[in-house]
């Protein structure tokens, strides 16, 4: 995960504690961050819904986010946010597929696979703002499919 993070352009800072646990912290990108629009993953052994989310998902532009729901419309089924939340709890391609930039409708931030203190560190590192534990709705926007 270090290096993926790394090679995307964040400082990554990994701390061990005495009680066995491990914190990533992100502390922002780096001036030289490469652009995340010229990696291209390989969707095709995806169903086509998946590929259609995915696509969807990749035009959700940095320091902003939309919803599950929202990106069930984009893909074409309003009524499938559950169905969106799957594929991207099983997004291989964390980061450049940015399923840490889809939140649940209430504002909150929703899980991620690689914890919710990394998806906010990631977030807050884009610059998305939070209020208390909700993203600031400034921040979210829809997406067309």
């Amino acid at each position: 995960m270090q290096k993926i993070f790394s090679y995307l352009g964040f400082e990554v800072l990994i701390r061990f504690s005495e009680d066995g646990l491990v914190r990533v912290e992100l502390t922002g990108r780096k001036s030289n961050a490469i652009e995340l629009p010229s990696l291209k993953p390989d969707l095709s052994t995806f169903s086509h819904f998946d590929r259609i989310v995915m696509k969807a998902a990749m035009k959700i532009p940095m320091g902003r986010v939309t919803t599950y729901m929202a990106l069930a419309d984009a893909a074409g089924r309003q009524k499938a946010a559950r169905a969106v939340g799957s594929v991207m709890a099983k997004n291989p391609f964390a980061i450049v597929v940015p399923c840490h930039r889809v939140i649940r409708s209430d504002l909150s931030q929703g899980g991620y696979f690689y914890g919710t203190e990394i998806k906010r560190s990631l977030l807050e590192a884009e610059g998305v703002k939070f209020k208390g534990d909700k993203v600031d709705k400034e921040f979210v926007i829809e997406i067309q499919g």
